[in-house]
């Protein structure tokens, strides 16, 4: 716990004395580059069994580090297409790696730097408020789900990637990009609809006609992936216990939609609106698995990144004194919660992978 608390002070305090020790230059990417690289030392050397899934990919990675050519498991999986739904890139790439690093937490670092370089970068290019914006990331849930859903977490990664394609209306790139995610986690072809989010424009109207679609859509998620798995061959999903972030991740969003609601001015921002729309569908989602499919909460977590983006734009629209005052309070509340969840799970007893 001391460890993982002491990354979240980290992140936070540097942020908070970034003006006065010259990191904002740039749109702070000094501070990015010094807290990414404390992020992936925290991320990529943790121990095998620091995450859900970390042991079973390191392993993973090993054996398939011994095998001298993919050749055998792309033939298994092409003979009948499953290459196409079995996120074969994910192994490919492991294989890959392995030629020269067959060492499973060497893979694990790799995977490590690349998600938070990623988000780094997603950051710097859309958010004026990178502090504010990588505490988000850190203290409110994502950084330790990217520990445990090592192949979902790079997903997500990649989709960061198409999200500046969608913003430039580069349908090309944006769908070739969502389904290199795709054969890393199925899950991100929920990516797609981003495409269209620049888009929506601002209004009651719309808005309702958006939240009745986005119903519509997850309420039949149960038929969708019974027909990807009658077609795929697989049994993804269909009866998985609901659990999760719970009323916490909730809030979160709740918290989002609210201050837009209060300044609904701010929806004539361009940027501001397409966070917000991001936000709304991650919200549906999470609170739809309640009453359809688990997978659901999963497909929430791409749109959870919008709230990195529309929290800081939101607080930017505040005098600069209210600004600052907003934020402390923010900081401390999110460093709570975040201490709160991590006592309980299996990160309060963070270590290092040579700490055995």
């Amino acid at each position: 716990m001391m460890i993982m608390t002491g990354l979240a002070l980290f992140v936070v305090l540097l942020g908070m004395g970034s003006k006065e020790i010259g990191l904002q230059r740039d749109n702070y990417k000094p501070y990015l580059v010094i807290t990414g690289i404390v992020v992936t030392l925290v991320m990529g050397l943790r121990h095998q069994y620091m995450g859900a899934d970390t042991v079973g990919y390191i392993y993973r990675h090993e054996e398939l580090a011994a095998m001298p050519s993919f050749e055998p498991y792309y033939n298994e999986r092409f003979a009948d297409l499953d290459f196409l739904f079995s996120e074969t890139g994910f192994y490919f790439f492991s294989w890959l790696f392995g030629r020269a690093f067959p060492n499973g937490h060497a893979w694990i670092f790799a995977c490590s730097a690349f998600v938070t370089y990623s988000t780094c970068r997603f950051i710097h290019k859309n958010s004026g408020d990178a502090p504010l914006a990588l505490s988000i990331y850190v203290l409110l849930g994502l950084f330790t789900f990217n520990m445990s859903g090592l192949r979902q977490s790079l997903a997500m990664s990649i989709c960061l990637w198409a999200y500046e394609h969608a913003k430039r209306h580069r349908l090309i790139p944006f769908v070739l990009t969502v389904l290199l995610a795709m054969q890393f986690h199925k899950t991100a072809v929920c990516f797609f609809p981003v495409y269209f989010l620049p888009w929506l424009k601002r209004g009651t109207a719309n808005l309702l006609i958006y939240f009745v679609l986005l119903i519509i859509c997850l309420f039949s998620v149960d038929k969708l992936i019974a027909s990807y798995n009658s077609f795929s061959g697989e049994d993804y999903a269909l009866q998985a216990e609901v659990q999760g972030g719970g009323l916490s991740v909730i809030l979160i969003y709740l918290a989002c939609i609210t201050l837009v609601i209060l300044r609904n001015q701010s929806l004539n921002i361009p940027h501001v609106r397409m966070a917000f729309y991001g936000v709304a569908a991650g919200f549906t989602a999470y609170i739809t698995r309640y009453f359809s499919n688990q997978i659901l909460e999963r497909i929430s977590y791409y749109y959870f990144y919008f709230s990195i983006l529309l929290l800081p734009s939101l607080f930017k629209l505040l005098p600069e004194k209210d600004q600052r005052w907003l934020r402390i309070a923010f900081s401390f509340l999110a460093l709570y919660l975040f201490v709160h969840r991590i006592n309980k799970s299996s990160f309060g007893h963070y270590r290092f992978f040579f700490m055995d």
